[in-house]
């Protein structure tokens, strides 16, 4: 089964708090392709009362969910089956309504190194966290963060 890194609770009952306010209306669009992974997040991300728009697998699958479901920000996997994370994002930056929505990029792969480079700068990722070295609560103040709150 997948896990994370660290406690998947915030440092402190201030901290539940602060998430807690600040999630209540962040709709959550999930590409995980891990299921266990998926799983955890919308287990987390339930628990702070974020709104899992959906979760899937593929880019296909959710491009088709943020036409319908409109998300307030997307958290993604980069190694995605018959895509890629890259070409995902170009896909999805290609529409309009979608080149502001922010795109969190929440991976097992070692690709920091690669974010200044003009290619990658063009996507207008948002945050990048490394899965290993993450916590539930990173990813908690990244999305706010990201979602102005």
């Amino acid at each position: 089964m997948a896990r994370f890194c660290h406690d998947a609770t915030p440092e402190s009952a201030d901290e539940f708090d602060v998430i807690l306010m600040k999630s209540k209306t962040t709709k959550v669009l999930i590409l995980e392709p891990d299921l266990d992974i998926a799983g955890l997040l919308k287990q987390y991300f339930k628990r702070f009362e974020y709104l899992v728009v959906e979760s899937v697998q593929s880019a296909e699958e959710a491009i088709r969910s943020a036409d319908k479901k409109r998300p307030d920000a997307v958290v993604m996997e980069f190694a995605i089956a018959e895509n890629n994370g890259i070409a995902f994002l170009h896909e999805f930056r290609s529409y309009e309504d979608w080149q502001n929505i922010p795109v969190i990029v929440h991976t097992h792969m070692p690709f920091k190194k690669y974010l200044d480079q003009p290619e990658i700068k063009r996507l207008n990722i948002a945050e990048y966290l490394y899965k290993p070295t993450t916590t539930f609560a990173d990813l908690s103040r990244a999305l706010n963060r990201v979602c102005g709150h």
